[in-house]
This record gives structure tokens, C-alpha cells and sequence, in this order.
């Protein structure tokens, strides 16, 4: 009987890899909330994000959220992704064609924004 430790490369994609394909590709924004309130004409007019599978991100007519570019992470669970130091939870829909992205502003530092904000807001995005 021979017992070995080989790779099982049959097991198909983690369930990191899994998300990752999910999440890296680009979005536009559909609306975008906060504190309830929309404020995607106002101030997310055209907005656009792109993640990579490198864990990078480059972002349009973000600000003052979004300030052009820089690094994402998976947080603690594979449903929370860490953007320019924002926690923010991932939800999908059945085929990952839409992506809705809530988050609290604390009124701490945002990307390259010092302070401010702070109140609730949801990006609800569609894939590109």
C-alpha cells in the first residue's frame, strides 16, 4: 500500500481564488447612497473602479471615497474586503454581474481625504 502527500490539484479553485474572480473586474456605479440619501448624480456622476487580481485598484470620479488608486484586501472573512483602509462588505448577486459594496465613514481618514466624513453609504455597482 503506498500512502502519499500529493498535490490535489483536482480540488478544482479555493474559495479565495473563488471570490477573487468574482471581485476583480471592472464596475460602474448604478447608484450610489448615503445616509439613505442618493447621491449618485451628485456626486459619483460616472463613477468607475476597477479591482485586480494582484489586489490593486484603480478608481474614476471617486472622490472623495475613491482617490484614484491603490491596494484591496480580503478582511477577516471572504464577504469583507479592505479598500485604502475602508472596511467594506461584498454582497453579489446569483452571477456576479452586480456588486453592492456598504460601508460606514467614521470621519476618519479615506484614501487620501484627512477627515470628514462620516454616515452610511452603499455603492451598488454593475460588472463591465
Amino acid at each position: 500500500m503506498m500512502i502519499g502527500c500529493g498535490d490535489d490539484d483536482d480540488d478544482g479553485p479555493s474559495a479565495e481564488e473563488l471570490q477573487l474572480q468574482m471581485i476583480a473586474k471592472s464596475w460602474v456605479a448604478q447608484t450610489v447612497t448615503f445616509d439613505e440619501t442618493d447621491v449618485t448624480d451628485a456626486s459619483f456622476s460616472n463613477f468607475s473602479i476597477t479591482f485586480g487580481t494582484d489586489k490593486t485598484f484603480s478608481a474614476s470620479n471617486g472622490e472623495p471615497i475613491f482617490t484614484g488608486g491603490g491596494l484591496w484586501d480580503f478582511g477577516s472573512t471572504l464577504d469583507v474586503i479592505i479598500v485604502d483602509g475602508v472596511t467594506m462588505t461584498t454582497v453579489f448577486n446569483a452571477d456576479a454581474s452586480a456588486l453592492q459594496l456598504p460601508f460606514t465613514a467614521t470621519g476618519e481618514s479615506i484614501g487620501s481625504r484627512k477627515s470628514g466624513l462620516t454616515g452610511d453609504y452603499v455603492f451598488n455597482l454593475l460588472a463591465q
